[in-house]
């Protein structure tokens, strides 16, 4: 759009160039090299990529760079992973697209990190595309970063190489980037093969997620019936029949499939499918600033491209969907603040390319656009925002890419011939659609287009990458709405291709990767062929003709052995061969400078020749030569004399070698690395101390006998319990007694260090315990657990109850009877004085007692006073209630002295004495003890 060629200049090629439509109608694939130039779309190189995996996880690391003149906005990145099977075809089983949208500006690079897990994946090795998109769906870059691998045994696999797509009642079946086309009326059913490779039983359900367009467009909402649970057995594959979830808006989208377990975690690889609803529709793929700033009063040019119903492609069930009514962009332009800079309202062109310009009515920095489409009707169809985002300055160790540019290839119209024969090829192909158009005569074929020279994005093709299209001009008629339904040359992109380089500067005859892809522009589901040319390598096709399946393509060329600036020719081609487009590449080809530099050893070079080589009694000296014009440097090494260390075998300077010892010395050498001087070195031994306790296992109040022996020390001193202090240092023995297990420790010190040895006397040890537990009334006994562990035992355990023993094992837990009278439990050593007791808690019920081996209900007694104040010298009464089903003998004290029989009764029963006269207060006591036991 930045050239456009004027109806003058389009009309004179038309006639000049009619013969040469029949000429050009055998053209091949590989000509599409030489074929006239397409329309630039984008300079996007997604160079440097690579992948580092360590267990389940991998790291891919690429360079965005811009190598053309103008911000790039909404650039997204992604991972596409691809299984290659035996027979070489390739199947698409995951894809990753990184939330981060970002501006790139042309001299910054944007270094990018994705990490990705192959956990999910089946064993096997994949291979691992990184993609760079606009979310409107249009590529703009491609690399291939390496391989993944997964070990997995428990991974559930969805077959993507045997996937299908169908509709009821039409027998041909699809592949799952077909992109077929389908009414809201018609089911979509996918048809696939699942395996679960784990050895357990699977149950999971299937999951859908819609996006617009792409994988990188908006996720869409849709409600839709949950699928039943499928039951995979271990090491099963089942087919399976899933009736697919439409949106309901026309449009192009891509359903990403994947199985969840019972916890809603995603438990298997993905599923692509790219299908198109019917009905009109249009997307906005792509719009950029021609800055990113404007001062006010500056004019400001907005690039749009966009495309049409997305069922309006070669070979549509429906044969496309018709523009029945006018279009308008509605674009508002905001500085960062959101203060409006420019609007605009207008009809929309019949071409994909559209510049609007406008004047910043404010000065606007990091502008936002927000474009609607919609129609006369007030259907919006699309709406799409971009921001110039600020950047950050590359930091000093990122190289960016080469800039050099070409405006003139951009403007020149190779091969001019194709013209006319793409104008034949869209019209025959529309006629063929549209059946009902009548094409009146020959003449119409004199109104073919040409293919639009000049960039979309106005950055000129630069070396390392490009993205372009197949453009072209015809007459539209019938299709596109007019007021008075006359014909109207539209020009239209029908196919978009991006090529990639591995990198920019290339050695004589090192290998360059080129790696490429290719999409019917509006609806991403048409693949095409890419070429490329390189003088001195064989033709590359990266792919011929239409495919279903992966259209990731890669390729390789040698670098030719000339140094100096090398073009490699591209071109794409629509679905005729004959109907292509050119671009190109540049690559570097270059023996770069080398700058001589000193290797650490002497006469030897890390970069560069060694030349004039010397040495004397301290050092060497050389010189390291540049290569290819590089810069000269002088070396020199000093030369190291041996020099001994304190420590055995060790050097200050050289290296330790002849280690040998003597009685009392070690001895070795340290000899020079480099042509220096020797030297003899000697240490002293170390101290070496042996200790060990006779017996080492001991009873409570038995002893042990401590023995030693030391060499090549001059102090020992002891420690541990009570044996302390300064030891012999050539050896003896001592007897110690602990009452404890005690670690006994003999240091010693002597020209050579230090040197100890510890040894353990140990005792028996041991853990017993009893539960509490209650005896219920009229109960003569309780459970309690009784646990215990001997440690160190020096015979065998004896666990008792009381005096009897019940157990000999080393450890256990035991139910055991228990009263008051019985409860103590002891863990006794039968080989030693070693003993540990403990004693349950065992208790009546509340409210009862031990009395003669039962647990009793104590009985309740109530005394009262009526009157409860006297004269002094008169007698009062006191009244006595006692419930208890036993006899009782009764004593009162306090004021009476007197004792009564109770006879056992479920009633209370009622007693009533008299005091004594009283001369002061009393406090009435009474004691009921048992006279008779219950039975």
């Amino acid at each position: 759009m930045k050239s456009i060629i004027n109806s003058i200049t389009l009309a004179v090629l038309l006639i000049l160039f009619v013969p040469a439509v029949l000429l050009a109608q055998d053209a091949s694939v590989e000509d599409a090299v030489s074929s006239a130039s397409g329309t630039v779309l984008a300079e996007i190189n997604l160079s440097d990529a690579d992948l580092e995996q360590v267990g389940d996880e991998a790291k891919v690391k690429f360079l965005v760079e811009n190598l053309g003149t103008e911000p790039q906005t909404d650039i997204q990145y992604g991972l596409e992973i691809i299984k290659t099977a035996e027979d070489g075809s390739q199947a698409l089983v995951d894809v990753v697209v990184l939330n981060d949208i970002r501006t790139v500006v042309p001299g910054v690079p944007l270094p990018v990190e994705i990490t990705y897990s192959s956990a999910h994946l089946a064993a096997g090795t994949y291979q691992v595309w990184v993609h760079a998109r606009t979310p409107g769906g249009l590529v703009v870059g491609i690399a291939l970063a390496g391989e993944v691998s997964s070990e997995s045994t428990e991974a559930l696999e969805l077959l993507t190489d045997s996937c299908v797509l169908s509709i009821p009642v039409v027998e041909q079946t699809y592949h799952l980037s077909d992109g077929v086309d389908v009414s809201s009326e018609e089911d979509l059913t996918l048809n696939c093969l699942i395996k679960n490779h784990s050895t357990t039983e699977r149950q999971v359900v299937p999951e859908f997620v819609t996006h617009e367009r792409t994988v990188y467009g908006e996720v869409v909402p849709l409600d839709y019936e949950l699928a039943s649970e499928l039951t995979l057995l271990p090491g099963e594959e089942k087919k399976v029949e899933l009736v697919l979830p439409k949106a309901t808006k026309p449009q192009a989208y891509d359903l990403v499939v994947n199985y969840l377990d019972k916890a809603t975690q995603i438990v298997s690889n993905k599923a692509v499918v790219h299908y198109v609803l019917q009905g009109q529709s249009a997307t906005i793929q792509a719009i950029n600033f021609d800055k990113d700033s404007y001062a006010a009063g500056e004019d400001m040019t907005l690039s749009i491209l966009w495309s049409e119903s997305a069922d309006n492609f070669p070979d549509s069930r429906s044969g496309g969907t018709k523009k029945d009514e006018v279009y308008y962009f509605d674009i508002v332009v905001t500085d960062e603040g959101g203060m409006v800079c420019g609007t605009d309202r207008r009809v929309v062109e019949a071409n994909d390319f559209i510049d609007v310009q406008l004047v910043s009515g404010i000065a606007c920095t990091n502008p936002t656009a927000a474009v609607t489409l919609e129609t006369s009707t007030g259907t919006v169809l699309d709406t799409e925002a971009v921001t110039i985002v600020p950047v950050n300055e590359p930091s000093s160790d990122v190289v960016a890419g080469d800039t050099t540019t070409d405006q003139t290839s951009k403007l020149m119209f190779a091969t001019i011939g194709l013209f006319a024969l793409i104008g034949v090829v869209l019209l025959l192909w529309y006629a063929r659609k549209n059946r009902n158009h009548i094409v009146a005569d020959s003449t119409k074929l004199l109104v073919a287009a040409v293919i639009m020279g000049g960039g979309l994005f106005g950055g000129a093709i630069s070396a390392e990458a490009v993205t372009w299209s197949l453009t072209s001009s015809y007459q539209d008629c019938g299709h596109w709405d007019t007021s008075d339904g006359s014909c109207v040359t539209r020009t239209a992109v029908l196919v978009t291709a991006t090529v990639n380089s591995n990198k920019t500067t290339y050695r004589p005859g090192e290998t360059i990767v080129l790696s490429g892809y290719t999409q019917n522009h509006t609806c991403s589901n048409l693949y095409y062929g890419i070429s490329a040319r390189l003088t001195g390598n064989a033709e590359l096709t990266f792919f011929e003709g239409r495919a279903s399946g992966i259209r990731n393509f890669s390729g390789t060329f040698t670098a030719p052995s000339t140094p100096g600036v090398h073009r490699i020719n591209l071109g794409v081609c629509h679905t005729n061969a004959s109907n292509c487009a050119s671009s190109y590449i540049n690559i570097t080809v270059a023996n770069p400078a080398v700058n001589g530099r000193c290797d650490a050893s002497h006469y030897r070079c890390s970069a560069g020749t060694s030349a004039s080589n010397s040495n004397n009694a301290t050092n060497y000296t050389w010189r390291c030569n540049g290569l290819n014009g590089g810069s000269s440097v002088s070396c020199s090494e000093n030369k190291i004399n041996g020099s001994c260390a304190a420590a055995r075998n060790t050097c200050t300077a050289g290296v330790a070698a002849n280690g040998g010892q003597t009685a009392t010395h070690y001895t070795w050498s340290c000899n020079s690395p480099n042509g220096g001087s020797n030297a003899s070195c000697t240490a002293f031994i170390p101290p070496a101390v042996n200790l060990t306790p006779t017996p080492a296992l001991i009873g409570p109040g038995d002893s042990s006998t401590l023995n030693w022996s030391v060499t090549n020390a001059t102090a020992c001193t002891a420690s541990g319990g009570t044996w302390t202090g300064a030891k012999s240092t050539t050896g003896g023995s001592d007897t110690v007694s602990p009452s404890l297990t005690t670690i006994y420790t003999l240091a010693c010190t002597g020209p050579g260090g230090s040197g100890s040895r510890s040894a353990t006397v140990t005792l028996p040890s041991g853990t017993i315990t009893a539960t509490s537990c209650t005896i219920p009334f009229g109960g003569t006994g309780c459970n309690t657990t009784v646990s215990w562990n001997a440690l160190n035992f020096l015979s065998t355990p004896s666990v008792l109850q009381g005096s009897t023993p019940f157990s000999t094992a080393i450890s256990g837990t035991l139910v055991r009877p228990a009263t008051p009278d019985n409860r103590t439990f002891t863990l006794d050593d039968t080989g030693s004085n070693y003993l540990h007791t403990v004693v349950a808690a065992v208790n009546c019920a509340p409210n009862s007692a031990w009395a003669g081996g039962t647990c009793i209900q104590l009985p309740t007694i109530t005394i009262s006073a009526d009157p409860n104040i006297v004269r002094n010298g008169e007698t009062a009464p006191v009244d006595i209630s006692i419930t208890a089903n036993y006899d009782l003998t009764c004593t009162l004290t306090g004021g009476i002295e007197d004792t009564f029989t109770h006879t056992a009764s479920p009633n209370p029963q009622t007693y009533t004495e008299t005091t004594n006269p009283l001369t002061s207060a009393q406090i009435v006591n009474l004691i009921s003890v048992h006279t008779v036991y219950p039975e």
